[in-house]
């Protein structure tokens, strides 16, 4: 995971479902890139969540921010990219793990769903509980895993800015043509 410790991120509800979802042979790694600090109360709940459970113990660790070549080289090295946020407006490190080649494992908002596809490895899970679920099977299936990795490297997506700005830009000036229009009548 990429993302700021932060409840709109909904790592809490992740971590809980995780918890919730593992046996004790489970053996897997999830890294939390991002800081503690934005809402550092509910950081500390997270790390504390963590702490006392063994099976999360052992598997999910927080790295703090890292520097955006950091980052990316966290990306690109990541099996799966998992997103369990409540919105994004964008979803900039959804679109990073598609130009990078790594299967997107998340819940739909926002503008989640325009950069999950299950051509490219990635699949939306209609809530946490079913992210957790999805999530656990498949690191309990490495074939399954390596099988959605070459998915998303087959099919890579890289959307320049440059690109993104322009359609921002054409529908804001559509929304506001059809504004004055609305006026006009």
């Amino acid at each position: 995971m990429l993302a700021h410790v932060t409840e709109n991120k909904g790592i809490a509800p992740l971590l809980t479902a995780l918890a919730k979802s593992l046996r004790e042979d489970d053996h897997f790694v999830l890294r939390i890139v991002g800081s503690l600090d934005a809402e550092p109360a509910y950081a500390a709940a997270c790390r504390s969540q963590v702490a006392s459970h063994p099976g999360l113990k052992a598997s999910v660790s927080f790295t703090g921010p890292l520097a955006p070549p950091e980052a990316r080289a966290e990306l690109c090295s990541a099996d799966l990219m998992v997103s369990a946020s409540r919105f994004e407006s964008y979803g900039m490190v959804l679109a990073e793990a598609r130009a990078a080649g790594v299967p997107i494992l998340a819940t739909p908002g926002g503008n989640v769903a325009a950069h999950v596809e299950g051509i490219a490895g990635g699949e939306l899970a209609a809530d946490i509980r079913l992210l957790a679920a999805r999530l656990v099977a498949l690191m309990r299936s490495p074939a399954l895993l390596a099988e959605r990795k070459r998915a998303a490297l087959a099919h890579r997506c890289h959307r320049p800015w440059d690109a993104a700005a322009r359609e921002l830009a054409a529908v804001v000036t559509s929304q506001r043509g059809a504004s004055k229009q609305a006026q006009a009548t």
